[in-house]
C-alpha cells in the first residue's frame, strides 16, 4: 500500500524508472501531453454542445450497425445503455430502493461513519453521497439482469458460429430461430462488454 506521506518521493521514483525504461522519455512525455490536452479540448468543445462526452444509446437500437458507436466505447471505455428496463419495473425498483434505505437507516448510519472515512467525511452535502446499497435486492436485480443479457447475446453468438460450421443458413436458440436483428443486438452488446472490459 502506498504511504501518502511520501507521495513526492514516490511519485520521483516512479518517474525516474519510467525515464530509464524509455530511450525517448521526452518525446513520449510530448506526444502524451499533447495526446491529453486534445482530449480536453475535445470534451471541453462536447461540453459547450451539450453533446454526450460518455456516448450513449438505446437497448432496442442495439439491433442496429454501430460501428461509431463502438467507436466510442474504445475511445472512453464505458457506455451509458439508456431504456433497458421497463419504466414500470424501474418505478418499482425505485420504491424497493427507497424502502431499504428507510428500514435500514441508511442516511443515519453514513452520518455516524463519516469520521471513519477521511475523503467521505470531507463531502459538504447534508445527505451522504454514497451509499453501501451493492446488495440491495434491486441492485443486485440489475446486475442480474444485465448480466443475463450478456449471457444469452453470447449464446447467441455461439449458435450462430456453429450453425455457420455446420454449414446451415439458420440458427436457433432454445427452441426459437435467430433473426438478423437479434443476431446483430447480440454482437454490439458482446463487442461492447468486451470493449469495456478490456479498457
Amino acid at each position: 500500500m502506498i504511504d501518502l506521506n511520501s507521495i513526492n518521493e514516490i511519485i520521483i521514483q516512479e518517474k525516474n524508472y519510467l525515464k530509464n525504461k524509455s530511450k525517448n522519455y521526452v518525446e513520449n512525455f510530448l506526444e502524451i501531453e499533447k495526446f491529453i490536452t486534445d482530449e480536453i479540448i475535445n470534451i471541453e468543445e462536447l461540453n459547450k454542445k451539450n453533446e454526450n462526452i460518455i456516448p450513449e444509446v438505446k437497448f432496442d437500437d442495439l439491433k442496429l450497425n454501430l460501428e461509431d458507436l463502438t467507436l466510442e466505447v474504445k475511445k472512453r471505455g464505458c457506455v451509458v445503455i439508456r431504456d433497458v428496463f421497463d419504466d414500470d419495473l424501474i418505478t418499482q425498483m425505485n420504491k424497493d430502493l427507497e424502502q431499504y434505505i428507510e428500514e435500514n437507516n441508511y442516511y443515519e448510519d453514513q452520518k455516524k461513519k463519516a469520521d471513519i472515512d477521511k475523503y467521505f467525511s470531507d463531502l459538504k452535502s447534508g445527505k451522504p453521497q454514497i451509499f453501501g446499497l451493492y446488495w440491495s435486492k434491486p441492485q443486485v436485480n440489475i446486475r442480474q439482469s444485465i448480466e443475463s443479457e450478456v449471457a444469452k447475446a453470447k449464446r447467441i453468438i455461439e449458435e450462430l458460429d456453429k450453425a455457420a460450421k455446420e454449414g446451415k443458413g439458420a440458427a436457433q436458440l432454445d427452441g426459437r430461430m435467430i433473426d438478423a436483428a437479434s443476431a446483430r443486438m447480440a454482437e454490439n452488446i458482446v463487442n461492447i462488454d468486451k470493449l469495456i472490459h478490456n479498457k
